[in-house]
């Protein structure tokens, strides 16, 4: 017993410490099955009567991707308006990296969107991209929104992904303290437990 309620100290204790690099969410739309004008992907809602496309466009799928979205489906409402069907606990005091890679055949533009900490319009230019934010305490989404022109070619987009950092000399927030207490006080509990047995 005082074995499992060390384990779940330490593991308390852990928990608290910030994880260098952490990858939060991951996704170059292998798991979507490639079919044009999708209403429905496998970690995105299609938002706003919108659709993509999905699949294997070959050297359109930018650095080396097998499968990327095109953020203009085929048909209907082209411009794609996709979000994250997973949100994200957004901390202060780390710094955020949202990365992805583009092809775009035309002038079209698309604005990514993760909570209120980011909101930028992503230009019409190809290559691997990362853009740096720093957030507040906050519950997000990724969302990523075509801007057009709507002539069914959109932003061909790829291995997207939202990464945390934590902010060297950060002061964490009183909350992290309260846990970080807590897991404290089990260790202590749990030490003074096995010297009175």
């Amino acid at each position: 017993m005082n074995r499992v309620l060390s384990t779940i100290a330490i593991s308390a204790v852990l928990g608290m410490l910030p994880m260098s690099g952490a990858v939060l969410f991951m996704d170059d739309f292998s798991a979507d099955s490639g079919a044009l004008a999708k209403t429905s992907l496998v970690n995105w809602n299609v938002l706003n009567g919108t659709n993509v496309d999905i699949g294997d466009f070959g050297a359109l799928c930018s650095a080396g991707a097998s499968t990327c979205v095109d953020t203009q489906g085929s048909g209907g409402t082209p411009s794609g308006d996709i979000e994250t069907k997973s949100s994200f606990a957004l901390s202060s005091g780390f710094n955020y990296t949202f990365s992805y890679t583009a092809n775009n055949t035309a002038a079209s533009t698309v604005r990514i969107r993760i909570g209120s900490a980011l909101d930028t319009l992503v230009p019409a230019v190809d290559g691997s991209y990362s853009i740096p934010f720093v957030a507040t305490a906050q519950s997000a989404t990724i969302r990523i929104t075509d801007q057009g022109p709507g002539d069914n070619v959109g932003v061909y987009l790829g291995h997207i992904s939202l990464s945390a950092d934590p902010v060297t000399g950060a002061v964490p927030e009183p909350s992290t303290f309260v846990l970080f207490a807590a897991g404290i006080v089990g260790l202590i509990t749990v030490r003074k437990t096995r010297q009175l047995n």
